[in-house]
């Protein structure tokens, strides 16, 4: 029993694993099937797919190309053959290539309809001829582009410059109203140039590409050469034509209202420069249209200085007529009284020097004085003559005439002056020298009498040389007052030593005369003393002997210092 329950178990895993094997199996083979069949159907995708771009582009961008080389042979010969070559290649892909590549798609779908293995046969059949006909359309391409590429290069290098045209007629129209002059020169460019590029536009249409280049290069040139005017051209054009012609009228306006004042101004030659500066303009006007701008703005510019110096020379024209109004007069007549004053110390100096002993650097100062009087008065009748000349002279050349004149006058001024305190000098030497004889021969006098009071006869002989010296100082001077002409600098030494001499007598005799009678008054009051004290005796001799040999301030001195020793004892 247990043997045959074993046996039923076999056998139902046997059934079961069998017909897990034949499911197994089948589900193989359907999915086998499934899978090529989708593989199949990929693989014409992608062939439909390469068919489809490879037609579109015969269809289009090739035919497009060789239209384009089609026109280019009706106006160039030179590219009839190649645009045959092309065409018949295009008519083949397209008559028989193509007919056929699609024919082989078409064959394709209806076996992978039949089946795997009738689609495998048709598939190996008909994919080489999709290939071919995608690279033979492929090759065509290559080649008409390759003829077309110099065509699109130069076409696209070619929107720069007509980009960079845009932006200078940009720039210009902003600038239109600045650049009135130069509007026609403008307008034949901008002609010139768009002529240019319909030659560019012909050479290119008929595949002259090295000849369009060179329309492009001659466009480039005219581009550069406008970018780089239009930087420097209108601020010229408005100098030119705006600024400087404003600035004329400017210097006409200051020269009208200079002239109004009397002021004269032909030596700054106005008008032969104006007349100048407009030549000027019209040469560089000329110069702008044809946009030539060398040394156009230097021009301008020292044209602009010019005026301004002149405008200048005005205003100074007009102070320096201030200048000479408020100046001429004075000086002038300054000038003729300094001359006068001159005259009459000239025609004084033969008295003076009769009555005086002239210094001879001062003689060289009157001539030194004579040659700038001369100088002087030669300055002056230039002036005059400027004044009364047919032409009037530049205020300028006036005041510098009267600056002239002050200068050279002061000078003279400065010699006359000294000379005349010189001369004063002298007399009041001479009269100082004889009053001070006067005045201390009486002093002297004076001072003898004090001395021969004072009866110390060892004192008075001290000066008894001095007196002698001073009375004979007094006695020279007054000879030499009294002698034609007065040697005034001997005068002057001896009055300058006479008056020392008086004035140390003065000192001296004054304060040994105080001391003197100081000295008394003191011993007086020490005699006093002298019962009380018998030293005093000797003390007092000795004070006595010392004041009669003169030592009058040294007795003072010890006599009083005695007197408050003896006046201390006795309290």
């Amino acid at each position: 029993m247990e043997v045959v329950t074993l046996l039923n178990t076999l056998d139902i895993i046997f059934i079961a694993a069998s017909i897990i094997l034949v499911v197994a199996v089948l589900i193989f083979i359907l999915s086998k099937f499934a899978f090529q069949g989708t593989k199949n159907r990929k693989v014409l995708k992608s062939l439909s797919i390469k068919y489809s771009y490879v037609r579109s582009l015969l269809l289009g961008e090739n035919i497009q190309y060789i239209k384009r080389i089609e026109a280019i042979s009706d106006i160039n010969l030179l590219m009839r053959p190649a645009y045959e070559e092309f065409f018949a290649r295009f008519e083949q892909l397209r008559n028989v290539d193509d007919r056929k590549a699609s024919r082989s798609i078409q064959i394709l779908n209806e076996a992978l309809a039949a089946g795997n293995k009738e689609f495998k046969k048709a598939f190996n059949e008909h994919r080489p001829i999709i290939l071919d006909y995608e690279r033979k359309v492929t090759a065509l391409s290559k080649d008409l582009t390759n003829m077309i590429k110099p065509e699109s290069e130069i076409r696209e290098e070619s929107v720069y410059d007509k980009e960079k045209l845009r932006i200078i007629k940009n720039v210009y129209r902003d600038h239109k109203d600045e650049l009135e002059i130069c509007v026609p020169s403008f307008e034949r460019i901008f002609s010139q140039i768009e002529l240019l590029f319909k030659e560019y536009d012909n050479a290119l249409n008929g595949a002259y590409y090295d000849e369009a280049r060179s329309y492009l290069e001659k466009i480039r040139t005219f581009n550069d050469q406008l970018e780089r005017i239009l930087q420097i051209l209108p601020l010229l054009v408005v100098k030119a034509t705006v600024l400087i012609p404003e600035k004329i009228a400017t210097l006409k306006k200051s020269y009208e209202e200079a002239t109004a004042y009397n002021v004269p101004l032909h030596h700054l030659r106005v008008s032969a420069e104006i007349e100048n500066f407009n030549e000027q303009l019209e040469v560089i006007k000329d110069q702008l249209i044809r946009f030539d701008t060398r040394n156009v703005e230097q021009t301008l510019n020292q044209i602009a200085d010019t005026i301004d110096e002149l405008v200048n020379s005005f205003n100074v024209e007009i102070d320096k007529q201030r200048e000479f109004t408020a100046e001429y007069d004075k000086t002038y007549l300054h000038v003729n009284e300094l001359e006068q004053r001159y005259i009459r110390l000239v025609n004084r100096m033969p008295q003076v020097k009769e009555y005086y002993l002239i210094n001879p650097e001062y003689e060289k100062k009157l001539e030194e004085a004579n040659t700038n009087v001369n100088t002087m008065m030669m300055v002056k009748r230039s002036l005059d003559a400027f004044l009364h000349s047919a032409t009037k002279q530049p205020y300028s050349v006036l005041v510098e005439k009267v600056m002239q004149l002050q200068s050279e006058s002061k000078k003279v001024e400065v010699l006359v002056r000294e000379f005349q305190t010189y001369i004063e000098s002298l007399r009041v030497i001479v009269e100082d020298g004889f009053a001070i004889c006067k005045v201390l021969f009486l002093r002297f006098k004076e001072l003898e009498v004090t001395l021969r009071k004072l009866n110390v006869p060892s004192y008075v002989q001290n000066f008894e040389q001095d007196f002698d010296s001073g009375y004979a100082m007094i006695s020279d001077i007054s000879t030499i007052i009294r002698e034609r002409p007065i040697d005034v600098s001997q005068v002057e030494v001896l009055t300058n030593e006479l008056r020392a001499l008086a004035t140390r007598l003065e000192d001296v005799i004054t304060t040994d005369v105080k001391y003197a009678h100081s000295a008394e008054e003191v011993i007086v009051s020490l005699n006093a003393f002298r019962p009380q004290f018998s030293e005093l005796h000797a003390k007092l001799r000795d004070e006595e002997q010392r004041f009669f040999n003169g030592l009058f301030k040294h007795t003072y001195e010890n006599s009083i210092e005695q007197l408050k020793k003896y006046q201390n004892r006795k309290q």
